[in-house]
């Protein structure tokens, strides 16, 4: 990144690319930026706030699925133990 401030203008340039730029503030402490920049934050947080808000709950992955914990499938060892003996010739796999 590459700042550069000429002629009462600020440019940010990303290598030779110009990303954006800004006409230099006329006093101390004001902001200088694309007012675009706090709308898109702000419309995204109050989708949060309406989507996860009071009323859903923060917690709604087991509302979803019907539990809060995943489903796994469940094998006997023995299972497992005969895929190790093919993968090594028949022998068991600790000996």
């Amino acid at each position: 990144m590459l700042l550069k401030v000429k002629n009462g203008t600020i440019r940010i340039f990303d290598d030779d690319r110009l990303l954006v730029s800004y006409a230099q503030a006329e006093g101390k402490h004001q902001l200088v930026a694309n007012p675009l920049f706090y709308e898109a934050p702000k419309a995204d947080q109050d989708l949060q706030r309406r989507k996860y808000g009071r009323v859903k709950g923060k917690a709604t992955r087991g509302l979803a699925i019907g539990s809060l914990f995943p489903q796994v499938m469940y094998r006997p060892l023995a299972e497992y133990e005969s895929a190790v003996d093919a993968a090594q010739g028949g022998g068991p796999w600790n000996s």
